[in-house]
This record gives C-alpha cells, structure tokens and sequence, in this order.
C-alpha cells in the first residue's frame, strides 16, 4: 500500500488542489506563523508570500473542508522573526492544526554567512521553555513539542515494554544485535521522495546530491548494489564515533546532514560520552517526573517507526 505526500510551500495549492484530493494526498504546509513571523518567506520579485500563501490555504478549507480536517498538517520554521508560541497561536486560531516545528537546518553554511545566520537562528527547546506556561504549550503540543518529541525517542529505545516485533516479544530482546551507524534511514524504508526534476531520494529533509536514483521518459533507474556501496563507504566514515557513543540507541541524526560527509571530516553533533549521555538520561527521566501522565499517553497513543 502506498500514500502520497507532499510538503508545500502552498504558493500554486490553488492550482494543484483538485489532484491532490482525487489522490488523497497528505499535505504539510510551511508557514512560519502571521505575517511578521512569515516575512522570511518571500517570492521571487522580494515581495512577502504571506498573502498568497494563506489566500490559497483558506480557499482549500473552504472547498474541502473535510479533506482539509483529515490530511493537511503545518510545519514551521524557527528563527528571530518567530517563537514557539506565536507559531502555535496563529496556526491554532486559524486553522485548529497543532504545527511541527522545527530549528534552521545548520548544516552547509557558507563560511560568509555564518554570522548572519547565528543572528536568525533560534533553538526550539529553549524557546519553549521561555514561555511562561509552557507546561500547557508542551502538553497541547504532545510530539510536535521538542520535549515530548525527545522523551517519545529515549523511551522507545530504552523501555522493557516496547517491542519492534513479534519474535522479540515471544523470544526476548537481542541484545547483542548489530546496528547501523547514526540514526540514517535505510533506504526504501520509509518514504521515497522524488523531486522536480526527477531525483529519487530516501526523504524529502537531505540535499540533492546524494540522490539514488532518476524518474524520467525512459522509466525509473535505480542502481541497488551502488546505493549499498556508497551508504556502506559513509557508513565506514562515522562507525568508530558511533562504536563509542553512548547514545547510539537512540540515535536520530542523519548522516546526511553532517558537515564533512564527503571527505570523511565528518564529526557527529549527536555524540555522548558517559558524562553526556548521564545527564541526557536524568533529563527524560525528569520530564516524565514532571509528567507522569505522559508515559501511558506514549506507550498506547505513539507508534515508533
């Protein structure tokens, strides 16, 4: 069974929009919150988006109110121009959606551009907490929240209770299983994304270049064993920093996303010593001290793929 997604930026949804629900494609709409929160986001003459954007959307919830209830979603962007609640706030009073938020990408930045972007950005979890009652924000906002979101990884790795199928609940846990460097997806695993221009990769969140395949006229070309040998080779690259990291069960970065990749200059961002991984563990453990309701909401309501 496959399902269609998209991620837009909701500039042509007014033109595209009947495809989308004779297809039933989910959608996440960007939208960095009102209009001042949204000003990053501009079209090609330089002139804000915001207008257009939000002309579009509330045209598809007019015409398809149902489709629009069920399958479209929002994700925003963090940075200077924003807070976690004013995203939460707009996106919740016009148009009754819990958006995913998110930090700037930091990966890639033109060593002229750093400053400019240490300027906008702004860190997710720490917005969050400025919030005076960011206990309600954080239940409200269940695993859009970077709090619940991180405890929902930690227990899923670490709980006695979860299982990834039905051999380790009858026979028990492998401890001793062999695992994949870093928190990469294996490809086809998931979700295949395709581009504009024909490009298959694993998901939509990595850049162009590590494209594994082409779509065009002549079919689809997918080489399996150099998609093996190349993930196989940054595998290679990472495998002695993950071999000592304490934190490699639960493990979210992409490999993808680490500056250096290509040249094997590669440090990961996610790496723990004991030290690290201790005071990573008394975190969670405080957050479900401070919500003990959360663990039963996790355990039955989340499911972790």
């Amino acid at each position: 069974h496959f399902s269609y997604n998209m991620t837009t930026n909701a500039m042509l949804l007014d033109r595209c929009m009947d495809f989308f629900i004779e297809n039933d494609f989910s959608l996440l709409i960007s939208l960095d919150g009102n209009a001042e929160n949204d000003s990053y986001r501009i079209k090609t003459d330089g002139k804000p988006s915001f207008e257009q954007v939000t002309a579009n959307i509330d045209k598809l919830r007019t015409n398809y109110p149902d489709y629009f209830a069920k399958k479209v979603n929002f994700n925003a962007v963090l940075h200077n121009r924003n807070s976690v609640n004013s995203i939460r706030g707009f996106v919740k009073e016009r148009y009754g959606k819990m958006p995913r938020i998110g930090d700037i990408n930091d990966t890639g930045i033109r060593d002229d551009m750093k400053e400019e972007f240490m300027r906008m950005y702004r860190n997710s979890y720490e917005s969050l907490l400025q919030n005076e009652n960011y206990d309600e924000i954080e239940k409200e906002m269940f695993l859009s929240s970077p709090t619940y979101h991180s405890a929902t990884v930690f227990l899923m790795q670490n709980s006695p209770f979860k299982y990834e199928n039905y051999n380790e609940l009858l026979y028990g846990k492998n401890e001793n299983e062999v695992f994949c460097p870093t928190g990469t997806c294996v490809p086809f695993s998931r979700k295949v994304f395709v581009t504009v221009n024909g490009k298959i990769l694993p998901c939509e969140r990595i850049g162009h270049q590590y494209s594994v395949g082409q779509v065009d006229d002549n079919g689809v070309m997918l080489y399996f064993e150099a998609i093996a040998e190349k993930y196989n080779n940054y595998y290679s690259r990472l495998e002695k920093q993950c071999r000592l990291c304490k934190n490699r069960r639960n493990c979210i970065q992409c490999m993808f996303n680490l500056d250096g990749l290509e040249n094997g200059q590669c440090v990961c961002k996610g790496f723990m010593d004991e030290e690290q991984f201790a005071q990573y563990r008394r975190t969670q453990l405080a957050f479900f001290a401070r919500h003990p309701e959360a663990y039963s909401e996790i355990m039955k309501n989340v499911i972790y793929k």
